[in-house]
């Protein structure tokens, strides 16, 4: 019966132990926007064709009614916003030229690295459709 009562203790024991070790974090299932732009501010809105911020197709300060001036229309899957902190500094990324259709913000300092994984406000998927942007001030 001793044996017995030392097993089970021993064995109460060692679960308690295992359930106190933290399992492993999985790694996100799909990219997620950054907490962070990987570069430093330069005052910029940076679109590129693919994704992971590679094939730059601009670097723009102002406003972008059509991404068809860029040779670039429908064709971005990352941006980054590097602009300077301060008034106007996020940007409204649209889906249609002239500033139309539909619509998504992203904030001051923020990356994008894969749009594939993003939708505008409609629900419209955001990767290789995007024609136009505006720098704003978000809520």
């Amino acid at each position: 019966m001793r044996k017995l009562t030392r097993l089970l203790l021993a064995a109460g024991a060692s679960a308690l132990l295992l359930a106190g070790t933290p399992i492993a974090a999985q790694a996100e299932p799909h990219p997620v926007q950054e907490a962070a732009s990987p570069f430093a501010a330069d005052g910029k809105f940076h679109i590129y064709r693919d994704a992971g911020y590679k094939n730059e197709c601009a670097a723009s300060s102002g406003n972008v009614s059509d991404y068809r001036n860029l040779g670039c229309n429908d064709q971005v899957s990352s941006v980054i916003n590097s602009g300077y902190p301060g008034n106007f500094d996020d940007v409204w990324m649209y889906k249609d030229a002239g500033y139309t259709g539909s619509r998504r913000g992203i904030y001051n300092g923020v990356g994008i690295i894969d749009l594939q994984w993003f939708a505008y406000d409609d629900g419209a998927p955001m990767n290789d459709t995007m024609s136009s942007h505006k720098w704003t001030n978000l809520p």
